[in-house]
C-alpha cells in the first residue's frame, strides 16, 4: 500500500517529484517516504506503508534488463497464485506488488484480468518511452493524471498534481481501465443487474467467505474490523472471525452512550462472536475541529455528506493505526450491491435497479473514495471484501427480489446465513455513521458538523461574504446551494486547494440523505 507519483517527459525533475510524495506522505510511513527511481524522462516515486514482505517491497521495482520501471498501490491478494505462475528469475522476493511487474513483462496487458485485488499502478517503458497507468476493477485505489507541456504527470490523490503551476485540468482514471496515451480503454465491465431467477445463497456466502479470507493474512497476526453494528460490517466481521487463526479485533466509532444504535448493536454482535470491542469516542469539539481544519483536504470532494463520513471515518482510523495495525478490514459497498439506500426504496419497482446500478458504477467517487482518503490520512489501509469482483458478480446475478424485499434491502444478505449474526443485527434498519454514532443526522443543516459551520460565520461573517462570493462563481458547475452555509465551506475550500481543476464533466452523486435530489 502506497501513495505512488511521477512525471514523464523530457522535463522531468526530482524535485518535481519529491513535491509530489511530500503531499501525499501520509500515505507511507516515515521509514519508507520518498522512494524513488529518476533518470533522463522519467521520476516515479512511492510513500509505502509496507505490508507484505516489507524488506523486499522497495518501490520503484525496476526489471532485471532496466527496460521497465514500476510503482504501484494497492494489495494483490493473489499474488502467490500469480508467482507460481511467472517465471522465476521475474519474481525475488514475496512481495504481492512485485507481481504487477512481472505479470506485465509475461503477459502484457492480461496481466490486468489476473489481478485480484485493489491497485493503481503505473508502468514506464524506457524503451518505447510509453505510460501505462492502471486501475483496478471497482476503482477502490484511486489515480489521477494530467498533461503539463510534454510531460504527464500523475499522483493517487488530486493534492499531489494541483499544486503544479502547469497542470490546468485533472483526468482521474475510471475504474476498470488503463491509459497509454490517448484514451482510457476499458478492461472490464460492471456486470449488469439480473432481471430475474433464484436466489442462491450458497454460491453468494461462498464468494463472500473467500474474499474475506483472502483479504486476511496467512499468519496469525490480529487483524482489525471497523464495526457499525449494522448487516454490512458485522458479516464482515463473523466471517473474519471464523476464517483468521489470530485474534480479529472489532473497532467502532460513537458519542460513547450505551443506548445509542451502533453501539449497543456492536456490543450484541461481538458478545455473540466473542470478539473484543474498542470504542472510539470523541469530542464533539474534536470532530468539528478536524472538519474545519481538514475536511475538505483529506476527502477531496465537498460534498457534505462525503466529508462529514470521511472525518468521523478518519477519526476512527486514527485509533485503529495508533494501536498498531497497518490496515483494517471495513463493510463499504454492501449498500451499493445489495440496494441498502433508503432512497432506493423511493423508486418505482421498475427503476429500482437502475438506481442501484448507478449507486454501484458511481461508488468510486463516494464511499470508496471517502474510505480510501480518511483511513491514509491516517497511514492506514482499508480492505473492502465487498467490491471484491467475485462478490460483485454474484450480487449482480441476485434477481430484483434478492436485493430489495417486504419494503426492506439487503434481503439476500441478510438471510445469507441465519446463523451467522443475531436476527436484531441481521434484520437492523440501515443507520447512517454520525447518527447511529450518536453525533446527529447527516441530512443538510442537521447534525453537529453543521452546527460548527454555521457558528464558524456567525463569528466571522466577513468570511461568509467572501467565502459565499467564491462558492457564486462556482455555483453552475458544481451544482451548490450557496444558501447552506456548510455546502459554501466547503466549495471555498475545494476551490482554494485546486481541486476544481478535475475533469468538468462531473455531476453531483446521489447520496443516502433525506433531501434528495431530483425530488426522490
Amino acid at each position: 500500500m502506497c501513495g505512488i507519483a511521477g512525471v514523464v517527459g523530457p522535463g522531468a525533475t526530482e524535485e518535481e517529484l519529491l513535491r509530489m510524495l511530500e503531499l501525499l506522505h501520509h500515505r507511507g510511513e516515515p521509514a519508507y517516504r520518498d522512494e524513488r527511481r529518476v533518470a533522463a524522462g522519467f521520476a516515479l516515486g512511492t510513500n509505502r506503508l509496507a505490508i507484505v514482505d516489507e524488506g523486499n517491497g522497495r518501490q520503484p521495482f525496476v526489471s532485471t534488463d532496466g527496460r521497465y520501471v514500476c510503482v504501484v498501490n494497492g494489495e494483490i491478494y493473489n499474488h502467490h497464485e500469480l508467482r507460481g505462475a511467472l517465471p522465476a528469475d521475474l519474481v525475488r522476493g514475496d512481495c504481492d506488488a512485485e507481481v504487477v511487474l512481472a505479470g506485465y513483462q509475461e503477459w502484457g496487458l492480461g496481466v490486468l484480468d489476473r489481478l485480484r485485488g485493489m491497485f493503481g499502478f503505473a508502468v514506464y517503458d524506457r524503451h518505447a518511452e510509453r505510460l501505462l497507468l492502471a486501475r483496478d476493477p471497482m476503482g477502490i485505489k484511486p489515480l489521477y493524471f494530467s498533461r503539463a507541456g510534454d510531460e504527464v504527470y500523475f499522483a493517487s490523490e488530486l493534492k499531489g498534481l494541483v499544486w503544479h503551476p502547469g497542470v490546468t485540468r485533472v483526468d482521474e482514471l475510471r475504474p476498470g481501465h488503463y491509459w497509454t496515451g490517448d484514451e482510457q480503454i476499458r478492461y472490464w465491465e460492471l456486470p449488469e443487474l439480473a432481471s430475474d431467477g433464484e436466489i442462491r445463497p450458497d454460491a453468494l456466502f461462498g464468494s463472500l467467505a473467500d474474499a474475506v479470507e483472502c483479504h486476511l493474512p496467512a499468519s496469525a497476526e490480529r487483524v482489525a474490523c471497523l464495526l457499525s453494528g449494522g448487516v454490512d460490517s458485522s458479516t464482515v466481521l463473523a466471517l473474519a472471525a471464523l476464517a483468521h487463526r489470530g485474534e480479529v479485533e472489532a473497532w467502532t466509532f460513537s458519542s460513547g452512550a450505551d443506548d445509542s444504535g451502533d453501539l449497543a448493536s456492536a456490543r450484541v454482535v461481538t458478545d455473540f462472536l466473542g470478539v473484543p470491542l474498542r470504542v472510539v469516542q470523541p469530542e464533539r469539539q474534536e470532530l468539528q475541529k478536524v472538519y474545519l481544519n481538514s475536511g475538505v483536504w483529506l476527502a477531496e470532494t465537498w460534498e457534505p455528506a462525503l466529508v462529514r463520513n470521511a472525518v468521523s471515518y478518519h477519526v476512527l482510523c486514527d485509533a485503529v493505526r495508533g494501536a498498531g495495525f497497518r490496515y483494517c478490514l471495513s463493510g463499504e459497498g454492501a449498500d451499493e450491491l445489495f440496494g441498502g439506500y433508503d432512497y432506493f426504496a423511493r423508486y418505482a419497482e421498475g427503476e429500482r435497479d437502475a438506481a442501484v446500478h448507478s449507486s454501484l458504477a458511481e461508488i468510486y467517487r463516494t464511499y470508496l473514495q471517502m474510505a480510501d482518503r480518511a483511513a491514509m490520512f491516517a497511514t492506514l489501509e482499508v480492505r473492502v471484501p465487498y467490491m471484491d469482483r467475485n462478490v460483485v458478480r454474484d450480487a449482480a446475478a441476485l434477481p430484483p427480489h434478492g436485493r430489495f424485499a417486504d419494503g426492506i434491502g439487503k434481503h439476500a444478505l441478510r438471510h445469507l446465513r441465519p446463523s451467522l449474526l443475531p436476527a436484531s443485527v441481521r434484520l437492523r434498519p440501515k443507520t447512517g455513521m454520525n447518527a447511529g454514532a450518536g453525533f446527529g443526522s447527516n441530512d443538510p443543516g442537521a447534525g453537529v458538523y453543521h452546527d460548527a459551520m454555521r457558528e464558524y460565520y456567525e463569528y466571522q461573517p466577513e468570511k461568509w461574504a467572501s467565502d459565499r462570493e467564491l462558492a457564486q462563481a462556482h455555483r453552475v458547475a458544481l451544482d451548490v446551494d450557496i444558501d447552506d452555509p456548510e455546502e459554501v465551506y466547503n466549495v471555498a475550500r475545494y476551490v482554494e486547494y485546486g481541486f476544481q481543476l478535475l475533469e468538468p464533466e462531473r455531476r453531483r452523486p446521489q447520496l443516502n440523505v433525506t433531501a434528495l435530489r431530483g425530488g426522490r
